[in-house]
C-alpha cells in the first residue's frame, strides 16, 4: 500500500471514529436521554452507565437492574415529555491557592418525564403515558460555553403501571 493510500485510510478511520463518537452526545438532557434509550434497546451497559450519575448509577448501574428498567418499558416506544429546571448553583472549584485560576462552574437540575407511546400493534390507554421521571444534573462553566456542558441522569424514579398493556 502507498504512503499516499495509507494516509487515506488512517484519515477515514479517524473521521469514522470521530463520526461514532459524534452519536453519543451528552450535551443536554434531550441527548442524554437519547443516549440511554439506545443503550437500553441495543443492552449496552456501558453505554448506558456512561448517561447515569449518582443514585441513577447506584440503582440502575448493573446489568441486572439495567434489564429489568429496560422489561419495565419495552413494550413502549419512548419520548421525553414535559422538562421542568429545578434550580441552579454556580460555585467554585478551589484549587489550592488558584495559582493556575479559578473555575467557575454551574450546575443545573432539571426533572424530565419519559413518556411510554404504545408500540405498534399494541392498544394501550392512555397513550402516552408517563412511566418514569428523570432528574438530569447538567455541568457546566460559568458562562454555559456548549462545548462545557455535560449532562447525565442522576435519578430515575419508576411510575407504576396500573392495568395491563
Amino acid at each position: 500500500m502507498t504512503n499516499s493510500k495509507m494516509k487515506l485510510v488512517g484519515f477515514l478511520a479517524l473521521f469514522a471514529m470521530v463520526l461514532m463518537a459524534g452519536c453519543n452526545s451528552f450535551k443536554s438532557p434531550a441527548e442524554t436521554l437519547n443516549v440511554a434509550f439506545t443503550a437500553l434497546k441495543t443492552n449496552d451497559l456501558k453505554l448506558f452507565k456512561k448517561s447515569l450519575t449518582g443514585a441513577a448509577l447506584q440503582k440502575f448501574g448493573n446489568r441486572t437492574a439495567m434489564q429489568m428498567l429496560d422489561s419495565n418499558i419495552t413494550r413502549f416506544e419512548l419520548s421525553m415529555g414535559t422538562m421542568n429546571e429545578m434550580d441552579y448553583n454556580p460555585y467554585v472549584i478551589d484549587k489550592p491557592s488558584c495559582q493556575h485560576g479559578c473555575s467557575t462552574h454551574a450546575e443545573r437540575h432539571y426533572s424530565v418525564e419519559i413518556l411510554g407511546h404504545a408500540a405498534p400493534g399494541i392498544v394501550s390507554a392512555p397513550n402516552p403515558r408517563v412511566l418514569m421521571t428523570a432528574t438530569m444534573l447538567c455541568t457546566s462553566d460559568a458562562n454555559g460555553s456548549p462545548d462545557s456542558i455535560s449532562c447525565k441522569i442522576s435519578d430515575i424514579e419508576e411510575v407504576p403501571v396500573i392495568g395491563d398493556l
